[in-house]
């Protein structure tokens, strides 16, 4: 403490009401959101019902939690990418626009998933130069984040833009290389 008094350094700071790079002030906002996301990384339409289920939670209990709100447009896109609107019960187009309806929320405050969401929904849009725009925006914000730079590959390949894909290919490849999946 007297280090950090001596140099004038400010380690935590409080900004409109959040801790300085926290999502939220609320614990069990925050709770709710790791259990949600634990469930969202298995990639499988049991475990996406309920990630649902806990990320709707979170959003419950801090209804501006941005983070929250951009995992859960993150899964109603892996519901609508992997077909899986079935097990909702409810419509692709209905999927979609709750994935945009909270990727809105997310967009308040940004972050690398936000970005992945947005550029994934360009690509199925074939927006692929706004698709570009998100996905730089990923790696800006997150310089190891291997979905950015597959992504990022993606929106150029499809785009006409191939010979600029390969190394950002190698480099996902070298951050994630268990994810052969995503970057193929």
């Amino acid at each position: 403490k007297s280090i950090v008094s001596a140099l004038s350094i400010t380690l935590v700071g409080h900004v409109d009401g959040t801790l300085a790079g926290d999502k939220t002030i609320n614990p069990d906002a925050y709770n709710a959101y790791l259990q949600g996301w634990e469930h969202y990384q298995r990639h499988n339409v049991d475990d996406a019902l309920k990630a649902i289920r806990y990320f709707e939670t979170a959003i419950q209990l801090d209804s501006t939690y941005a983070q929250a709100h951009a995992a859960l447009a993150a899964v109603y896109w892996d519901v609508w990418d992997n077909h899986w609107t079935g097990a909702l019960e409810i419509s692709t187009s209905e999927v979609m626009k709750s994935a945009k309806e909270h990727l809105h929320q997310a967009m308040e405050q940004p972050d690398s998933l936000a970005h992945w969401v947005a550029s994934n929904i360009l690509i199925a849009e074939e927006n692929y130069q706004a698709a570009i725009t998100e996905a730089k925006q990923i790696v800006a914000l997150d310089s190891n984040n291997a979905a950015g730079y597959a992504i990022l590959a993606k929106a150029l390949t499809l785009s006409g833009k191939s010979d600029e894909s390969e190394v950002l290919i190698e480099k996902a490849v070298r951050l994630d290389p268990y994810s052969s999946p995503l970057h193929t």
